[in-house]
This record gives C-alpha cells, sequence and structure tokens, in this order.
C-alpha cells in the first residue's frame, strides 16, 4: 500500500534571513515529501533606492549600492541552501528584483507553486499600518494557499 504524501508538488519559501523566514523554512522542509520540489526566493526591493536617488540633490551613480543588494541577497539564499542542505534538499533559487508581494507572487506562478509557506512577524494595530504587511499582501492576492508561520 502506497504512503500518502504531501497535497502540495511545489511550495515556495520567500527567505529574508529574518527568523519568520527561518521558521517558514523549517515548517516547509518538515512538510516535503521526496516527490516535492522546495523554490527560495529572496526578493531585492530596489525601490527605496530609487525613490532616493529621484529626490537627491547631488546625482550619483547607485550601482555599488544595487551590487551591495545584490550580494546581500547572494548571503541570503546561500544561507537558505545550506539549511536545506541539512535536510537533504535541493531547493530551486530565485532573486527577483521587484517590490516583495508581487515578486512572491510571480515567483509562485512562475514555478507552478501549489503552496507559499511565509513567516510573520505578527505585528498589529499601528505599527502593522505603518509598517505594512508583505504577507497580509499575499495572502490577499495569491491564488494558491499560503500557511503563515510566527517565530
Amino acid at each position: 500500500m502506497k504512503t500518502p504524501g504531501s497535497p502540495f508538488t511545489s511550495v515556495l519559501v520567500p527567505y529574508d534571513g529574518a527568523e519568520p523566514s527561518k521558521a517558514a523554512l523549517t515548517l516547509a522542509l518538515a512538510l516535503l515529501t521526496p516527490e516535492s520540489r522546495l523554490v527560495l526566493v529572496t526578493v531585492v526591493n530596489e525601490a527605496p533606492l530609487m525613490a532616493e536617488s529621484a529626490v537627491s540633490v547631488a546625482a550619483y551613480d547607485p550601482s555599488e549600492l544595487f551590487e551591495a543588494l545584490d550580494q546581500e541577497g547572494g548571503i541570503l539564499l546561500a544561507e537558505a541552501v545550506g539549511r536545506c542542505a541539512g535536510a537533504s534538499v535541493t531547493p530551486v533559487t530565485e532573486m527577483v528584483h521587484d517590490t516583495p508581494v508581487p515578486a512572491i507572487l510571480a515567483t509562485a506562478k512562475k514555478h507552478g507553486c501549489d503552496l507559499i509557506v511565509m513567516g510573520t512577524h505578527g505585528r498589529s494595530g499601528v505599527a502593522r499600518f505603518f509598517l505594512g504587511s508583505t504577507t497580509e499582501g499575499v495572502l490577499r492576492q495569491s491564488d494558491v494557499p499560503v500557511l503563515t508561520v510566527r517565530a
């Protein structure tokens, strides 16, 4: 008799190195079956740098800052891949240049993911209003189930 596996064949974990994303990765690794695929995405949000350069009085070349963001994204993905290696999982990795919610949704669609596992800080009230919530945005707009995890 065949043992039932996970109903999810492709699981996406947005990874930013924060404790909630680490918790999400740990849970996703526990949910995977040998047939499942894990997709990790790190989002490089250049919008704040672009906004700063647009309003700056002095002209400057932000390319060094963009390179630093890419390096940081690469380090984050390498850290996540290392955590996956401990569970004998080889993930698909993506570094996406966009704002977080559209980047996460587009990556899920691109890879045919049928589950998104995300960490959440669990902010509420005024803090959530001013800081926004990437997880909430994904929850509202996703066509696939989103499993949230608090660190």
